[in-house]
This record gives structure tokens, C-alpha cells and sequence, in this order.
């Protein structure tokens, strides 16, 4: 990126996103007169937080995404899938809503004939996981640099082992 004699610029930055049902109210960012007189002035400024730079990080809407999933495997029955797939019992919709609220990346999310939940994400055949969440235990089976770790793991462990991938 080349930028290059940039003067009395004014910039605006929002922060986060705001939805009409919840009380948030979208927090902004004024800068006036800013002059940018080198590449690296520019960088500078827009890489203080990786956090809101890196697009697998944080995203309040894969997050959305994710909640509304979750909700929706609230109406799966008996037989759901046509082979007798167990319905999902709320204390697993509870367990796994605790665990994509408190991590930084959002993985897919599946319903499993078992009743249980699957949360996954696959980068290449080599750095991979699959997490299987039921209502009393948490399963990690994942593949990182083409060497393969499965057990059972805690609500604890489970957040540094997500963000590994992305280190």
C-alpha cells in the first residue's frame, strides 16, 4: 500500500456492529488534521490492534451466525436426520453457546445424529479440527501440521487450542 503525501485527512472509525435488540450504541472515532507523510505513518496507525486487522479474529457476525444456528437446533426431534438422530438436549445448546461466546474464532457448527454438536474448521488436510460437544464430554480430535491428537479436553484447554491454528 503506497500513500504517500496524505494531509489534513479526516478519518472516521466505527466500533463494532449494533442490532435493533440490543442496548448497544455504536462508539466512533474522530481523528482531524492527520497528515500521513510516510507509508509507515499510514501502517502504523491501522495495525495497533490484530484483533480487528486479522478477519479470522473476532467476528460478531460468524458469532450471530453461530447463536443462530444454536437456536435453531432447539427444534430438532427425534429421527431429525431420518435415522433416528437424538434430539439435542438444551444443556449442550447452553454448553456450546458459553464456548463460541468466549472464543476468538468461529468455527462451524453441526448437529450430530448423537446429540450431540460439532464444531469444526478445516484450513488444509494437514491443520484441521473437530470438537464434539455432548452433556458430558468435549472430544478434540485435530490435525495440526500433519500430526493427529485426540481426546477429551476442557472448556479450559479448549480456547488455546482453536487459537494454535491461528498463531
Amino acid at each position: 500500500m503506497k500513500v504517500e503525501n496524505v494531509h489534513r485527512t479526516t478519518f472516521l472509525a466505527g466500533d463494532g456492529l449494533f442490532s435493533s435488540n440490543t442496548s448497544y450504541a455504536p462508539q466512533y472515532l474522530i481523528m482531524k488534521d492527520v497528515n500521513f507523510s510516510k507509508e509507515k505513518d499510514f501502517k502504523e496507525l491501522f495495525s495497533s490492534s490484530t484483533r480487528f486487522n486479522n478477519p479470522e479474529r473476532f467476528s460478531l457476525d460468524k458469532l450471530h451466525l453461530n447463536k443462530q444456528k444454536l437456536e435453531s437446533f432447539k427444534t430438532l426431534r427425534k429421527n431429525w436426520n431420518g435415522y433416528d438422530g437424538e434430539q439435542i438436549k438444551p444443556e449442550v445448546i447452553d454448553i456450546v453457546e458459553k464456548i463460541i461466546s468466549k472464543i476468538e474464532y468461529q468455527p462451524q457448527i453441526f448437529p450430530t445424529g448423537r446429540g450431540s454438536i460439532q464444531l469444526e474448521k478445516y484450513f488444509d488436510e494437514n491443520n484441521f479440527y473437530e470438537i464434539e460437544i455432548s452433556d458430558d464430554e468435549i472430544f478434540l480430535y485435530k490435525v495440526k501440521d500433519g500430526v493427529e491428537t485426540e481426546k477429551e479436553i476442557s472448556i479450559k484447554d479448549l480456547e488455546k487450542s482453536i487459537a494454535d491454528f491461528y498463531e
